[in-house]
């Protein structure tokens, strides 16, 4: 909704387009990526300014990583 991404871009925080089944818990700067879905999701897909700490590229149905978020 248009007035989320407003009140979120005021607030100066990032939104994340995650497909159903994909979940991204962020703590300051690190992320917790979490795929529930069936399908394989690539962390690629999140933005060019992230960067892989633990985990695969890929992220296979039940796999988990963690990530850095530089912006």
């Amino acid at each position: 909704s248009q007035i989320l991404t407003s009140a979120c871009d005021a607030a100066g925080l990032r939104m994340f387009d995650l497909p159903d089944g994909v979940r991204l818990r962020c703590v300051g700067s690190t992320g917790f990526v979490m795929n529930y879905s069936d399908d394989p999701f690539e962390i690629a897909l999140l933005g060019t300014d992230i960067e892989i700490r633990h985990g695969e590229a890929v992220l296979p149905p039940s796999g988990f990583a963690v990530i850095g978020l530089t912006k």
